[in-house]
């Protein structure tokens, strides 16, 4: 570990914090590190197989293939405790067949200096056939994600927990995170995927915890499209050179456990993960607030806002996704976002009519997923809050159209957008004297 004192300006070290010395036949691996509200550094790592004797004494005997360790520094990182193991109470080593990750509690709450640990008791890999793969053994039971915790710095921990032990589908690419005291994990879940369907369908789920990690409330779906990998299409970000050979990245079906989750001061959580509704794997997040439920019978005193209905499109700008590669056949699909360019919130509903265009000629649209053919419903893409802050972006709505099958029957349209702002201070007196 190298640290600095200088606000990153310059670097002292590197120092030790743990070695493969009595077990070389398997790698280190460091880890994000958490800093106590004393100033204790607790930096952890995993071990994972590195020989090929390693990997084969895994598979064969169908054991776990990370163990999991830290290391911990009382004097800002200059030296570090003899690393040790994650060990439960009854002096039981935790290990998984995931990467771990770990995040604390640095809350004024009950919770305050808690360490906790998410794993996975399988490593789950999407193959190119949008199938599911376990990598360390056979197992055929579904992979499963499991949090302890710890109130001693790491020295003792909680016996895992499953966090969401339903029945079906695949739990992995695992992020965690604390916010004043509440704990969220957030994963990919294959449980939504059809029965029959060759492959499988990715939703982001998360799972929340508002007792310091004894219990888990339901797990909730964050994603309102799923992601199907077998319909990733190959899109080139290469070419990279490497040697004498060249190579291509792509966007095709590549999940791994590169997820993240950021936290804010009004203690909302802002998740990060792979997601492929548009055809291509891009990086998504949306805004989550947890309401505790020792929170939820306080009378709030904060009067809401009178809102009125009003013509929104000067306040909105539009942002296109890319078009979906492989819509109905005769159709196109376009998803349009909606971006709150004003500074103040719009509330829902909010829907957007296309209406005649300056080339009026041109104005042929019809909307084949639209009631009236010409108005899409943004309500749903604004998330459970149903507002949209200044600055933010709704989800991409998708509006299918019929393919045009040569150029005048492109449509060209103008939208005309409606949705609730809170209704101007001047004209609510003007309506309270009227009264």
């Amino acid at each position: 570990m190298f640290r600095s004192e200088d606000d990153g300006r310059t670097w002292i070290g590197p120092v030790t914090v743990a070695t493969n010395h009595d077990l070389l036949g398997r790698g280190l691996l460091g880890l994000q590190p958490l800093v106590f509200t004393d100033g204790d550094l607790f930096a952890p790592f995993d071990s994972f197989p590195f020989s090929d004797q390693e990997r084969t004494a895994a598979k064969s005997l169908k054991l776990p293939s990370f163990y999991y360790g830290f290391a911990l520094s009382k004097d800002g990182g200059a030296t570090f405790a003899q690393h040790q193991s994650l060990k439960t109470q009854a002096d039981v080593d935790i290990k998984g067949n995931s990467r771990p990750f770990f995040a604390g509690d640095t809350s004024e709450g009950p919770f305050r200096d808690r360490a906790y640990v998410a794993f996975a008791d399988k490593n789950v890999h999407i193959d190119e056939d949008g199938k599911v793969a376990y990598l360390d053994n056979a197992d055929p039971k579904p992979a499963r994600i499991f949090v302890s915790h710890s109130s001693d710095k790491g020295k003792t921990w909680s016996t895992p927990k499953m966090i969401s032990p339903v029945e079906k589908g695949d739990q992995f690419d695992i992020s965690i995170a604390v916010n004043k005291g509440t704990v969220l994990v957030s994963y990919h879940d294959t449980r939504d995927t059809p029965p029959g369907k060759e492959g499988v369908l990715l939703n982001r789920y998360v799972s929340v915890s508002v007792d310091g990690g004894e219990t888990f409330l339901p797990a909730r779906r964050i994603t309102s499209v799923p992601s199907d990998p077998t319909a990733l299409h190959n899109n080139l970000a290469g070419p990279e050179a490497i040697g004498f050979s060249i190579s291509f990245n792509s966007g095709a079906s590549r999940y791994a456990d590169y997820q993240g989750i950021a936290t804010d001061l009004n203690g909302m959580f802002h998740p990060f993960w792979s997601d492929g509704r548009t055809g291509m794997n891009q990086t998504w997040t949306v805004a989550i607030r947890v309401e505790r439920p020792d929170t939820t019978g306080v009378q709030r005193t904060v009067k809401p806002p009178e809102l009125i209905e009003a013509d929104i499109t000067k306040m909105l700008e539009v942002s296109f996704d890319p078009l979906h590669p492989f819509p109905p056949a005769g159709t196109i699909e376009l998803p349009i976002r909606l971006k709150n360019k004003s500074d103040k919130p719009i509330h829902g509903p909010i829907r957007a009519e296309a209406i005649a265009g300056s080339v009026k000629d041109f104005f042929k649209l019809h909307l084949l997923n639209s009631l009236d053919g010409k108005t899409m419903d943004y309500t749903p893409a604004l998330g459970d809050s149903g507002v949209l802050e200044p600055g933010a972006i709704s989800e991409g709505v998708v509006w299918r159209m019929k393919a045009p099958t040569s150029h005048k029957e492109f449509p060209n349209f103008d939208l005309k957008i409606t949705g609730r702002i809170e209704r101007p201070k001047d004209a609510a007196k003007t309506t309270a004297q009227k009264q």
